[in-house]
């Protein structure tokens, strides 16, 4: 079969392809039974003879040593990546409870200190008005102290002299209707 696939191969490598074959023959052509030429059953080992072992082959048994230590290695790996990680998740928890802490602990000192101003604020409003409502004048002359009379006269289009003329009129007197 070999020599029909391989005829229009140089001589050198057909001897490479034929060695190839013979020590990889088809699938087909090997008992469930038989590896390496030789008769097993399911609970022998294999192994090779001492030339095979000299190159470099392993036995069923080595093979399964060899595996066996890398499964080894590759748990202990795992499990020093696994704590590793553990305890960069803890040390990444606490930074951030204390990161959380600090916000918190910013954000009560500012919220109490706008608290204290907006208080301060307030009062001082609430004083002002309290005055401006205590003074012994009318209630057109109150008026006319909220209204800026520098202002322009025309506004939008709209003359606002006249207005404030007739406020200018009303100050000081206690007769006008709307007084007390």
């Amino acid at each position: 079969m070999s020599d029909e696939i391989h005829q229009d191969v140089p001589l050198e490598q057909a001897d490479v392809v034929k060695e190839f074959e013979e020590q990889f023959p088809d699938i087909e052509d090997v008992q469930p039974s038989q590896v390496n030429g030789e008769a097993s059953t399911a609970g022998e080992q294999m192994s090779g003879n001492d030339a095979e072992l000299e190159s470099g082959e392993y036995t069923y048994q080595e093979a399964g040593e060899a595996i066996r230590q890398w499964k080894e290695r590759r748990d202990l790996e795992i499990t020093d990546k696994d704590r590793k990680d553990q305890q960069e998740k803890v040390e990444l928890e606490e930074d951030a409870v204390k990161y959380i802490d600090d916000f918190y602990e910013t954000y009560n000192k500012k919220k109490e200190t706008n608290l204290k101003d907006v208080r301060a604020e307030n009062d001082q409003f609430l004083k002002s008005n309290q005055e401006f409502l205590d003074q012994d004048n009318t209630f057109w002359d109150r008026v006319l102290q909220l209204i800026n009379l520098d202002d322009a006269d025309q506004i939008n289009g709209r003359d606002r002299s006249r207005f404030k003329e007739i406020l200018q009129k009303m100050k000081g007197k206690t007769n006008i209707p709307g007084v007390n």
